[in-house]
């Protein structure tokens, strides 16, 4: 489906994800009045934008700590400018340690 603009309705809705990770980042909130005016959020789409915010929350809450640290590795090496091939291969290198762990925790 296209909006006006002839932008396909998830890029719009993928974006204004992205936009409101940002106003998170800035310890803003993506649901105040003023942002969803400046960002031109429809009903519809602040409804969607919530679902989506739920929705990556119930998803961080099922992911095991260790998966979550290794994706705060990866982010806080690419926010430092690493490449993401590079960052990638630190958050895999976290996981493989923690798993090491949890195999050495398992065995005692």
């Amino acid at each position: 489906m296209k909006n006006e603009e002839g932008k396909s309705e998830a890029t719009r809705r993928e974006q204004l994800l992205a936009e409101a990770a940002k106003a998170f980042d800035s310890l803003s909130s993506p649901f105040d009045s003023q942002w969803l005016s400046e960002h031109e959020v429809t009903l519809d789409e602040c409804g969607d934008l919530s679902e989506d915010v739920a929705r990556a929350i119930r998803f961080y809450l099922r992911t095991p700590k260790d998966e979550r640290l290794g994706a705060a590795v990866q982010d806080a090496a690419e926010e430092a400018g690493l490449p993401r091939e590079i960052a990638a291969g630190m958050a895999a290198s976290y996981r493989m340690s923690a798993a090491t762990r949890r195999l050495k925790e398992m065995n005692r």
